[in-house]
């Protein structure tokens, strides 16, 4: 399958020492990879924001966008 732009909203929580949300518990946020199917996408996001500290706590539906 070719690859195109995908998009979701995902929930997450930080790891302790991570500053970035500035003392809230948790965030939605929108994740957006270039991959070729579903599976690949949650691989990415959740690899991304594990980098960046953080944990995936749910996943909304995925959008693929561009497809032919």
């Amino acid at each position: 399958m070719k690859s195109c732009v995908w998009i979701g909203l995902v929930g997450v929580t930080p790891r302790p020492g991570n500053c970035m949300l500035e003392g809230a518990q948790g965030a939605y946020v929108n994740a957006v990879a270039f991959v070729s199917d579903a599976d690949e996408y949650r691989k990415e996001v959740i690899r991304a924001l594990n980098e960046a500290d953080f944990d995936v706590f749910e996943a909304m539906p995925i959008v693929r966008q561009g497809a032919e």
